[in-house]
């Protein structure tokens, strides 16, 4: 199996005897044209605050900042279309001092591209510091790459201070990408006022194996320009890069949904590639640990505030999300598919490939026929780059491809925690969840729809899907102003999420869902044999005792061994107990064809109600607030009393 692509270093003057000896976990580094982690061994140990302490004193300004005190400033503006990337070099503090890295060559479309078009590069680098800087014109503005932490750096405190990479109080505008990161750890955006300008781009892009980054206190949105030929993720000719793809906006982290398993770039004259590992299910070799906390999204419409695909542990705390397509996405496209993996060229074992052949553009079914355009191919597939002979990187061909793989991979985000959210609409969806052991809580969730949703894909406040369905935990949020607060999507294997506690608005429907069949109960109770496990699936069905389908075919207590679930509390629907015992069975819809909300905000809502999915205990009061929730009818607990 291929080495994971997961992280290099290389940079000039202190760092490289940095590098040298804490070399990251399961990567190595190989300096030159084509820049590439291979596997190597653990580096051991070093004392690495005294030689973190003496790169720092080693690091020199680079032109034209200069000197001043422990670190560099920026005396005046500075153009770099005639200078080119501005690269940073590990333990440097450049303070710009408001003034502004521009390029006075900004690009215009996908063909014609900003020069340079990275404004300020950080590759390799721990301990940067770029602050009060204005950085705008180029296609990519700021873009930092491949720097792993080293061993146990991640439970050291005072090491991650150290190493952090922080990007403190900057103005940063890019007409793809503001702030990219790729397979880097550490690295801290905060306190500043980010923009992107084409559709298609992104405000911040945090791609492949990054961990333990925290995107905080943030000004994020989007000002789009008129260009329609489209965005890539990554600089570098389009051929080459391979890696056009649609919009997503103004945060994004993902390990790559969308794009290839090889990801090519040329950055500064630089070839850069990177790969994701071929596993059957998404680990620690993917994105993992990374913190989005107490932004402030203006507005990103028709794009979402903040997407999350296939990362682990993320959390997403205390923003402040205004309009948008989907205010929270997490998404599920690569669960279930069939993933192709790259191979190597045979002539250097380094370069990853999915092509190879003597010309520079190749047909994937036959890499010994030569392209210009799809059509050249005829029967024997597309046109496409041919890895191994990259032009303006190779002189010649680097032989031919071999070892590529394809297999069913169920990539998807893990263990998130979505809380104290504030979304404000429109939306087409407040949050959307697909991922497994998702816990979203104490979120407010305020519509309206967008006009001209198509309700049998979106319109809720909270939409569960795939394994959020499983296993997700929605508790104490608060959703109003939508068709219906609640999803649930009827493709997990079983109804199990924890609901309850929540406000749900009154709406059209108190639920969408797309089967008859589905069950579910929209309530949580506590497992008479161990009251610290929690449950939602009760044994004998929801509704039909007869049914035998697996969601409801035995009481999840007592399957562990732990009694029964009982003492159950629901969530509080907009009515009160005196009206239907606080939840309308009517209004859970099986959503069908012509459901949609028109451009006057008028809904129509096709499909017949579901007795299927049903809270068994709701509340006739809200709750989400509460410390203590109402225990009585005359309190407003609509069941017996728990």
């Amino acid at each position: 199996m291929m080495a994971p692509m997961s992280s290099n270093a290389c940079t000039g003057r202190g760092f490289v005897r940095f590098v040298a000896a804490w070399v990251s976990i399961g990567a190595g580094v190989s300096c030159g044209d084509n820049i590439r982690p291979q596997q190597s061994p653990d580096a051991g140990s070093r004392d690495a605050g005294a030689d973190a302490a003496a790169d720092a004193a080693a690091v020199t300004c680079p032109a034209p900042a200069v000197s001043e005190g422990a670190g560099c400033v920026l005396a005046a503006d500075v153009d770099l279309a005639t200078r080119g990337t501005l690269a940073l070099d590990s333990f440097t503090s450049l303070d710009c001092r408001g003034r502004r890295i521009f390029t006075s060559m900004p690009g215009t479309s996908i063909t014609q591209r900003s020069n340079p078009e990275v404004g300020v590069l950080l590759r390799g680098t721990q301990g940067v510091v770029l602050k009060n800087c204005v950085v705008d014109g180029f296609d990519f503005s700021v873009f930092a790459v491949d720097s792993k932490l080293p061993t146990g750096a991640a439970a050291d405190p005072v090491m991650l201070e150290k190493l952090a990479n922080k990007l403190v109080a900057n103005t940063i505008t890019g007409r793809y990408t503001a702030i990219t990161l790729v397979a880097i750890d550490n690295t801290r955006i905060l306190d500043s006022t980010i923009k992107f300008t084409t559709s298609g781009g992104q405000g911040i892009l945090v791609l492949r194996d990054s961990d333990l980054n925290q995107i905080r206190n943030n000004d994020i949105s989007v000002q789009l320009n008129t260009d329609t030929t489209g965005a890539v993720k990554l600089p570098g000719p389009v051929l080459i890069a391979g890696n056009q793809t649609g919009g997503t906006g103004a945060i994004y982290v993902s390990q790559g949904t969308g794009l290839p398993n090889l990801l090519t770039a040329v950055i500064a004259g630089k070839l850069h590639q990177w790969s994701t590992r071929a596993t059957p299910v998404a680990d620690d070799s993917f994105g993992a640990d990374n913190v989005i906390e107490g932004n402030r999204i203006i507005s990103t419409d028709p794009l979402n505030d903040i997407s999350v695909s296939v990362s682990q542990r993320i959390v997403l705390r205390d923003n402040q999300l205004g309009k948008a397509r989907i205010g929270i996405l997490f998404g599920a496209a690569t669960y279930g598919v069939s993933a192709d993996f790259p191979g190597t060229c045979s002539g250097d074992l380094t370069r990853f490939c999915f092509n190879g052949g003597a010309a520079n553009r190749v047909c994937t079914g036959d890499n010994n026929i030569s392209c210009s355009v799809d059509t050249d191919c005829g029967a024997s597939g597309t046109c496409a780059t041919n890895e191994c002979f990259i032009s303006g990187i190779d002189q010649t061909s680097k032989g031919t491809c071999a070892g590529k793989t394809t297999q069913q991979v169920y990539w998807i985000s893990d263990a998130a925690i979505v809380e104290g959210n504030v979304l404000t609409g429109p939306f087409s969806t407040g949050i959307q969840v697909t991922g497994s052991r998702v816990l979203v809580q104490r979120n407010d969730i305020r519509g309206p729809v967008a006009p001209g949703t198509d309700l049998t894909l979106n319109g809720t406040g909270i939409d569960l899907r795939r394994l959020a369905v499983l296993s997700g935990t929605v508790t104490r949020n608060t959703v109003s102003g939508f068709p219906a607060p609640l999803r649930i999507l009827n493709n997990a294997p079983s109804f199990g999420a924890k609901i309850s506690l929540n406000d749900f608005g009154a709406g059209n429907a108190h639920v969408f869902t797309n089967s008859a069949t589905f069950a579910g109960e929209i309530s949580v109770g506590r497992c008479s044999g161990n009251t610290t496990m929690s449950c939602s699936r009760v044994a004998g069905g929801v509704d039909d005792p007869q049914t035998t389908t697996v969601d409801e075919s035995t009481d999840e207590c007592a399957s562990l061994g732990f009694g029964a679930c009982e003492n159950r509390v629901g969530n509080y629907w907009a009515l009160p107990c005196s009206t239907l015992g606080g939840f309308d069975g009517s209004k859970v819809i099986v959503v069908g064809a012509g459901s949609r909300v028109d451009a006057q905000g008028v809904v129509t809502l096709n499909g017949p109600a579901s007795s299927r999915i049903v809270d068994r205990n709701p509340f006739g009061v809200p709750v989400a607030g509460l410390a203590t929730p109402p225990t009585t009818l005359a309190g407003g607990f609509c069941s017996a009393p728990p």
